[in-house]
């Protein structure tokens, strides 16, 4: 029984002893991390950033650019409308021909020397009208040129005066189309004709033109 005591008071001892070490251990290393702690970390090199500057930004000078070309004749009205046989045929031409913004020559374009006035009307390629107004002396001279240009053909009645119309077309292979409308107006001879090179008559009319030219000519006063 003593010898059982004895044994059991031996390992509560050594037991004892070893728990005191491990205390002892930790708080050894607590001291030592509270001391490392305190001490602070050390101090971390310094980094400078560089300073970056941006290039200075240089704007070009303006462009000139260059003037754009004359536009050519056909833009600009020809001539000057200073007759007034030049302004029927002009309001006469603005009144009967189709104008498309994407040809220029389909403005009506009217022009004069001497006694002879004309106007063109261009609708497309291959499909055009003229009109050419012609002042004689006299009824008589007007009267004999209306049957030299219209070879004796048919007349008919066109207001108060007198009118020839007629149309050609040319044989094949050729599909050109000819359409002539003339008209005696007091001593005026008014000579229109339509060309196209299609079956289709794009053309402004002969006798729509001749209308329209001799309305215009009666408010000027060229004719009754």
């Amino acid at each position: 029984m003593n010898s059982i005591q004895g044994k059991r008071k031996q390992f509560l001892t050594g037991a004892d002893r070893g728990l005191r070490r491990l205390l002892f251990s930790i708080g050894m290393i607590c001291l030592l991390v509270a001391a490392g702690c305190s001490a602070g970390a050390p101090d971390l090199p310094k980094i400078t950033l560089p300073t970056i500057v941006l290039p200075t930004v240089q704007f070009a000078p303006p462009v000139q650019l260059p003037s754009l070309p004359t536009p050519p004749a056909y833009a600009t009205p020809l001539p000057t409308l200073n007759s007034p046989e030049l302004r029927a045929l002009n309001a006469a031409g603005h009144s009967t021909c189709p104008v498309s913004v994407t040809n220029p020559l389909s403005t009506p374009r009217v022009s004069g020397a001497g006694n002879v006035w004309r106007l063109a009307c261009v609708v497309s390629a291959g499909h055009s009208t003229e009109a050419q107004l012609e002042k004689y002396e006299n009824n008589s001279q007007a009267h004999k040129a209306l049957i030299e240009k219209t070879q004796n053909r048919p007349a008919q009645g066109f207001h108060n005066h007198i009118a020839v119309a007629w149309s050609e077309k040319q044989p094949a292979p050729s599909s050109l189309n000819h359409r002539w409308y003339v008209c005696q107006l007091d001593e005026y001879l008014a000579v229109i004709h339509a060309a196209d090179d299609t079956a289709w008559l794009l053309a402004p009319d002969p006798q729509t033109v001749a209308e329209a030219i001799y309305q215009a000519g009666v408010a000027e006063r060229l004719f009754r």
